[in-house]
């Protein structure tokens, strides 16, 4: 299944750069306006326009949305967890906002965002 979802996950944004969408959000706008489109984007971006699809890990399970609890317990199989760098040690603002997503107040943040 890992294989196959890489292979979809690659041929949808290969279609997506060949049409010129470079953003989640252009995507999203394509697939709600376009009969039988598929896309591949960020939770946060999800409209009323369009649906989220059930994912499998194999033939014989059943088929999972992408909400946070099934992506936390790992049955969610195409999320992707999200990371942060710095060059160095982060120190002062950069700091304080790294400290700040992992804290309660900044994961609560995301959730009602639905960055997860």
């Amino acid at each position: 299944m890992k294989a196959f979802s890489r292979e979809v996950i690659k041929c949808v944004i290969a279609v997506s750069i060949a049409m010129g969408l470079f953003g989640c959000k252009e995507v999203v706008e394509l697939v709600s306006r376009t009969p039988g489109a598929i896309g591949y984007s960020g939770i946060g971006f999800k409209t009323d326009g369009i649906k989220f699809v059930k994912v499998k890990k194999t033939a014989a399970d059943q088929g999972y949305l992408p909400t946070l609890e099934n992506f936390v317990t790992g049955k969610y199989s195409l999320g992707r967890s999200l990371h942060m760098y710095t060059l160095g040690q982060p120190t002062g603002h950069v700091k304080n906002y790294i400290e700040w997503i992992i804290s309660p107040a900044g994961n609560g943040g995301t959730e009602a965002l639905r960055l997860h």
